[in-house]
């Protein structure tokens, strides 16, 4: 009896040895900062120019590019939204007769809302509105460039024309 005892003190201690235990804590406050950035896969330029028609009485031919892409990042309080828009320098323009339009391809669902095709101008205008908290990651939004002839009877063979295309990621 005294070792069945003796063997239950034992388990006994062991066991409430073996709950001992010390803790310390500290608190970790987090912060979601607000965040609105914009970025060109490259800033190189883009050459645009006419193109001969296939027929004689046809319009001279509208040309094209889809090098560039357009990523960005917005974090936005509780219904707050953000719009890019696309504008060039107010010296800027385009040779007599034609115009410059860019449209958006690519917006994910969550990205924002494409605006349409925009004749660029000096005006701030918007391609993608409704931008909440997202960000592109790797998933970039496509720039549609076409160079349009508006006025056959206002071209001047030559003419050329550098516009510097500005895209602004700002509150709606």
């Amino acid at each position: 009896m005294k070792t069945l005892v003796g063997i239950a003190f034992l388990i006994l201690a062991l066991t409430v040895s073996g709950y001992a235990a010390d803790n310390s804590a500290h608190a970790v406050t987090m912060a979601v900062n607000e965040v609105c950035v914009i970025d060109l896969n490259s800033t190189s330029g883009i050459s645009l120019a006419t193109g001969t028609p296939a027929v004689g009485g046809a319009l001279p031919t509208s040309a094209t590019d889809s090098s560039k892409r357009l990523s960005y990042t917005s974090v936005v309080a509780s219904g707050g939204a953000r719009r890019i828009t696309a504008n060039w320098r107010s010296s800027d323009h385009t040779p007599a007769g034609t115009s410059l339009l860019l449209d958006v391809s690519g917006v994910p669902a969550a990205g924002g809302t494409a605006a349409g095709p925009i004749r660029l101008s000096d005006e701030p205008q918007n391609i993608i509105t409704d931008i909440r908290s997202f960000s592109t990651g790797s998933h970039e939004v496509e720039l549609n460039y076409t160079f349009a002839v508006e006025d056959v009877n206002s071209l001047i063979r030559g003419e050329t024309s550098t516009v510097v295309v500005n895209f602004t990621l700002t509150d709606a």
